[in-house]
């Protein structure tokens, strides 16, 4: 088994060394290769502007490539995933966390997480059991990837109002709605000012603004953006005063940040009972092993052990994931 051992971690240092090579190779590549691909539509002589005519229908190609879609750089894996129903959604997933991944990069990683913590866990253990540590490691990054989603999409919020009132301000300036998102993507900090430049972007290269602002909507998934958006697409169809309409709704969007911070106040005594039931086997196991480590290598080292010791981990799981639930309160 020390052999085993021996063996398993050079070899993951090895796997782990040359996957972060590999993905800070492709990300360089990546961006020469976007750079290159912008170049043929901003340079000199590129393709022709929507009213020219007949030229639009001659460079079509060259703007789909704009909306291909690659979820692997390699051809074969991209075939493999592109044929799964999963693959778009997870797509999706990593462009809501702002990510510079692709699915396949990101499968990859999942893949070798899972790889070392099985490894690490047969090695310890001496038991094929072992292995089965690898199944929630790989579900690990995704919990990592939704915790950076809500990150963005709080501070996203916490920017909103200012961008609606900086928004409402242009447009009361005389400046054109553009003009106003275009100033939201120069003055304001990211996350927001990466989205409405990405907004911007793409009203420029031809989209219409209505599809922009939903391709956002789903980017963000942000309640208080589909309110704001809904008023837009609502008012650029019946007509209105569009920046008193924003000024009403920065007042409806604080007053309800208002309140989720309030029930947010109020409901922390249950969310960290549940950070603290669910840290506190973890921690006695941790202190019962350092004062007496035979008793807790029955738990580790032996077949009935371990079946206990799976059953405890999803038991506890599932009452974590039921206390976050019944704290987590819809405004």
């Amino acid at each position: 088994m020390t052999d085993v051992a021996t063996l398993a971690v050079p070899a993951l240092s090895f796997g782990a060394v040359a996957t972060a090579a590999y993905a800070t190779l492709q990300l360089g590549n990546r961006s020469r290769r976007l750079a290159a691909r912008l170049d043929r539509f901003t340079a000199p002589g590129g393709p022709a502007a929507p009213d020219q005519g007949p030229m639009v229908e001659a460079e079509a190609p060259e703007f789909q490539l704009l909306r291909e879609t690659k979820y692997s750089n390699w051809a074969l894996l991209d075939q493999m995933i592109a044929s799964r129903s999963w693959a778009e959604r997870e797509a999706a997933e990593l462009t809501r966390a702002n990510l510079p991944l692709r699915v396949g990069e990101f499968m990859m990683v999942r893949g070798l997480i899972a790889l070392l913590f099985g490894t690490l866990g047969f090695a310890l253990s001496g038991s094929p059991l072992g292995f089965l540590i690898a199944v929630p490691a790989f579900f690990l990054p995704r919990l990592w990837l939704k915790h950076v989603q809500k990150k963005r999409q709080r501070k996203f919020d916490e920017q909103l109002v200012e961008a609606l009132q900086l928004l409402a301000s242009t447009l009361k300036s005389g400046y054109s709605f553009l003009q106003g998102m275009e100033a939201v993507a120069r003055d304001l900090p990211a996350p927001i000012s990466e989205e409405f430049d990405l907004l911007v972007k793409e009203i420029g290269v031809g989209a219409r603004a209505d599809e922009a602002l939903l391709r956002l909507i789903e980017r963000v998934r942000s309640a208080d953006l589909e309110l704001v958006v809904t008023a837009i697409m609502i008012q650029r169809t019946v007509g209105g005063e569009l920046a008193g309409i924003l000024e009403n709704i920065v007042r409806t969007v604080r007053e309800r940040q208002k309140i989720m911070r309030d029930v947010s106040t109020l409901t922390a005594q249950q969310r960290w009972s549940g950070y603290i039931i669910g840290a506190l086997p973890i921690f006695l196991m941790g202190a019962i092993g350092f004062v007496n480590p035979p008793y807790v290598g029955e738990l580790l080292f032996t077949l009935h052990g371990q079946v206990m010791l799976g059953f405890a981990i999803v038991l506890e799981a599932v009452g974590f994931v039921m206390i976050q639930r019944i704290v987590a309160i819809e405004v």
